[in-house]
């Protein structure tokens, strides 16, 4: 059993040949460089290694054509070194921007009265109040954070840098009643 299921697994390998993995549409990423820099664009597979599968060209095409050139040379060497080549990333991963949200309906109704008063659809109120409870969350751990920080700084600072031992210090003889009025003269003339 465990031999049959060795030579399935070898033979799934041998199956992955150059022709599968260029097959492959792996997400590419065109970058445009300033006109300073020479111009141009750079293509690159950043699921593969954003600084090995790179293509450069003066247009777009030139450089998916260059990309592709590196692609298979990689590719080739990976397969003959037996490094292992990623499968591109699924497309369940991309959002559509689209959601059903089922709320109650006192809500719903509150909700399109507070949409129709600011002159705005629905949805848009629903995208603004979303972002804003978004942001005030992020902002809420950042401040938290900050406040916790500034009371460890704080109470860092409170602590002395040194201890006074009462018990070691030899205190100057206070002056007595006579002596203070002697110094009261002393000033007044």
């Amino acid at each position: 059993m465990k031999r049959t299921m060795k030579k399935k697994a070898e033979k799934k390998v041998q199956e992955k040949d150059l022709s599968y993995y260029l097959n492959h549409r792996y997400k590419v990423e065109i970058v445009p460089f300033n006109d300073e820099d020479g111009g141009g664009y750079e293509a690159r597979i950043p699921q593969l290694g954003r600084e090995a599968f790179r293509g450069y060209g003066d247009t777009i095409e030139e450089a998916l054509a260059h990309l592709d050139v590196v692609k298979r040379d990689l590719f080739e060497m990976y397969l003959r070194g037996g490094v292992q080549i990623p499968e591109p990333e699924k497309d369940e991963e991309r959002y559509s921007g689209r959601i059903l949200l089922r709320i109650p309906f006192y809500l719903h109704e509150e909700l399109s009265k507070l949409a129709k008063e600011q002159d705005i659809s629905l949805n848009q109120l629903l995208n603004h109040l979303i972002e804003r409870g978004l942001a005030s969350l992020k902002y809420e751990n950042e401040v938290e954070t900050m406040s916790q920080t500034m009371l460890q700084v704080f109470n860092e600072w409170r602590k002395p840098p040194y201890r006074i031992n009462l018990q070691d210090v030899d205190f100057a003889p206070q002056p007595t009643v006579n002596e203070n009025k002697n110094i009261y003269r002393k000033s007044l003339c």
